[in-house]
């Protein structure tokens, strides 16, 4: 088939050739039928002709046979004959040579292709070529006009078409068939009727014809959508098919048979790249162009102008098109109309591609055409298909190793959209910074690729804290490690390793911490959160539970309908006002609180991200919540010694300290948390610097005095002296 981008000189030569060729054909009947105008007395220099008739004009229409014209009956003197023959011959010896040629070029001539294409009888193809001359050589126009005994009509008429190219008779009748809506001729568009009045009622054999602009177009080699079509189409051709081995999405296994029974292709999902991509596979496998028609843009619905899919499958057949249909879903009001609109384009034969968001059911009758669909999940590809996006539209100059691409495929449920944009994001860092890409880039781009819509339900936190930061047993620490590892490969076991097929059937990760105020459970958050280099999100559980009922569950929903596809960490703190042990139900409030609860516990379980639980207490929750979560790390009150390397690790190496300071006696002698020897060391430096002083061991222990009072404590100056100490609050202890 013709392709416009692809159109060699020798193919453009034949073509035009051939063209030249048949309107030279049509020239030869125009000539024939002038010439016996002419021998019947015909004046074609009269200056009012076919405006006024004389009472020999009157006789000579009575002689004539009936669908006959003025020439009909008139004999051609023989040496015009063969005069006539003779060129004729020739036309047909030029033309079976061009075909010839052709034919063993491996082209299709494009006038044979129109043939083909709509299935044109004879007849048909001689009335295109009678309407299309006009179009092509305005000679014509004034021959047509002198023809039709009308110079204003400049057009051919079906009167016209019938003289040139048939014997006058009433056989003539069975030809009008050609000439009605349903025929190939006008349903596709081949030739279109010459507007006039619409009051005006007009005879079919008086209607004028003439080769629509497309088609003229599509003869000279250029694609010319309809106005009906003009902004809602895009004809692409496909320049970067990946090969079937190579494929980036998840096919069916027997996707080239299903091809071969030109099914009902419905891509469906939130990935547009991923569609795209999929349906330019499709195309490149074929080596066929993709003719989009957005539903969006059209300007009249295809429901109320009919007319609209037969010219778009036009258009797909003159292209040699896969035809794709997207904006599919704004037809989705009315479930009548999509089921008008899916029978009518299942009427074409060939392959169907349609864009949508989800699937829906198909309602089919015994009396509807039935083709079959065939539904590919568009929706987040899977890890290892995310990988090879990546590397996609990294390029081959990346320096970034394969290694830390894989894994922040594995972390970031990004759709190929969103890692497409990520990269150019990226690349946009990068040329600011005057560096080559860097995986900071590709992370920090993913971060803001991500669905975030939880600012106004969340706090964003700017994680602070690394592993050397975080104070825990060494249990602890290595189930923190533990649950870090499984966020961040969750990805490869679940969906490349066939584990959450089998085993589970979401991918989120759930966790709770459990220990005392100030251990350090919201630090162990934002040390995963950076280790990751995944956002933080913490939400304050008493904010969301209501007296009100149904009003928790509510704010949850919200809470998760925003956080989908945000690929951040969930921090649940004060789980406890949500989480306590489910008592038995005595009374309505009790019933609803259990809801609640249930209710969290169904929409964790359902969540495909990460979900991290903070509680004071771990022995109000309930056995069967804890059975629930995969992690559950305890974060005990820090032992002597764990104090002790919370002070090492808390105190900021630029706040100047006097000699007197001992981290090791601070540990010792004080049962603080980690939280609680923060606010030490933040109000000791406050003190200090308004004294303009090193922070000494007389503003700690000042500092921890507010603290212990802070907690509703009882502080006794004696609990306060440090043996071997300058600085006791005031005092010398010695």
């Amino acid at each position: 088939m013709h392709r416009f981008t692809q159109g060699k000189e020798p193919e453009k030569k034949l073509n035009t050739q051939y063209l030249h060729l048949q309107l030279l054909r049509i020239d030869l009947l125009i000539r024939k039928a002038v010439r016996r105008w002419e021998l019947s007395g015909q004046d074609f220099s009269e200056k009012f002709r076919g405006l006024f008739l004389s009472e020999k004009n009157i006789q000579d229409i009575l002689n004539r046979p009936i669908g006959g014209n003025w020439g009909t009956g008139i004999n051609l003197p023989s040496e015009e004959i063969e005069q006539f023959n003779r060129l004729q011959t020739q036309l047909d010896e030029e033309l079976v040579a061009i075909c010839e040629e052709a034919k063993q070029n491996g082209l299709d001539l494009m006038l044979d292709q129109i043939i083909k294409l709509f299935d044109l009888t004879e007849f048909e193809f001689d009335a295109f070529l009678v309407c299309l001359a006009p179009s092509i050589d305005t000679r014509f126009e004034r021959i047509y006009g002198y023809l039709q005994d009308d110079v204003t009509n400049r057009f051919a008429s079906v009167g016209l078409i019938f003289d040139l190219l048939l014997a006058p008779s009433l056989d003539r009748l069975r030809y009008f068939s050609s000439f009605n809506n349903q025929s190939n001729l006008i349903k596709n568009e081949l030739i279109k009727p010459v507007a006039v009045i619409p009051s005006e009622d007009k005879p079919l054999i008086k209607q004028n014809y003439f080769a629509s602009n497309e088609i003229v177009s599509w003869i000279s080699g250029q694609y010319l959508p309809s106005n009906r079509l003009y902004n809602a189409v895009r004809l692409s051709f496909s320049g970067s098919a990946i090969s079937p081995e190579n494929d980036i999405f998840d096919l069916p296994d027997d996707f080239t048979s299903l091809l071969d029974q030109h099914p009902f292709l419905v891509l469906y999902g939130q990935d547009e790249l991923q569609k795209y991509h999929i349906a330019d596979h499709i195309a490149g496998s074929a080596d066929r162009p993709l003719l989009f028609m957005d539903l969006k843009m059209l300007d009249v619905s295809p429901i109320r102008d009919p007319k609209i899919l037969d010219i778009f499958f036009r258009d797909v057949k003159l292209c040699d098109a896969i035809p794709v249909i997207i904006g599919w879903d704004n037809l989705f009001e009315n479930s009548n109309d999509v089921h008008t609109l899916f029978q009518r384009m299942s009427e074409y034969k060939g392959s169907i591609i349609v864009f949508h968001a989800n699937s829906w059911p198909i309602i089919r009758n015994e009396s509807q055409t039935i083709k079959p669909v065939v539904w590919i999940n568009c929706n987040q590809p899977s890890s290892s298909k995310r990988l090879e996006v990546w590397k996609r539209y990294l390029g081959n100059r990346s320096v970034i190793p394969d290694s830390d691409l894989e894994i922040l495929a594995g972390q970031f449920n990004l759709t190929a959209s969103q890692i497409q944009n990520a990269v150019y994001s990226a690349n946009d860092l990068a040329f600011k910074k005057g560096i080559p890409v860097s995986i900071d880039d590709l992370y920090e781009a993913s971060r803001s690729y991500s669905s975030h819509h939880l600012n106004s339900l969340a706090t964003k936190i700017q994680p602070r804290y690394r592993w050397e930061d975080i104070v825990l047993p060494e249990d602890g620490l290595a189930a923190l490690r533990e649950l870090t590892n499984t966020i961040r490969w969750r990805s490869v076991v679940l969906d490349d390793w066939g584990v959450g097929e089998r085993l589970m059937p979401y991918s989120g990760v759930s966790a709770l911490f459990a220990g005392p105020p100030g251990t350090g459970k919201t630090l162990a958050a934002q040390v995963i959160s950076a280790e990751l280099k995944m956002d933080l999100y913490k939400i304050d559980l008493s904010t969301v539970v209501s007296k009100y009922i149904g009003e928790t569950e509510k704010n949850l929903e919200r809470i998760f309908s925003q956080a989908k596809n945000s690929n951040a960490i969930l921090f649940f703190d004060e789980a406890d006002s949500i989480f306590g042990k489910r008592s038995e139900v005595k009374d309505a409030h009790d019933r609803y609180a259990n809801i609640e609860v249930g209710y969290l516990l169904q929409r964790m379980e359902t969540y495909d991200g990460v979900v991290i639980l903070a509680t004071n207490l771990r022995s109000n929750l309930d056995d069967a919540f804890t059975r629930r979560i995969q992690f559950i790390i305890e974060f005990p009150f820090p032992d002597e010694e764990e104090r002790k390397r919370i002070w090492e690790v808390l105190f900021p190496p630029g706040v100047p300290k006097s000699d007197d300071i001992d981290v090791d006696e601070l540990g010792s002698r004080f049962r603080l948390t980690g939280g609680s020897i923060r606010n030490v060391i933040i109000s000791a430096s406050f003190l200090a610097v308004s004294e303009n002083s090193p922070v000494t061991n007389n503003h700690l222990v000042h500092a921890i005095r507010r603290e212990m009072q802070k907690m509703g404590r009882l502080v006794h100056d004696k609990d306060l002296v440090m043996p071997h100490k300058e600085g006791n609050n005031g005092k010398n202890s010695k």
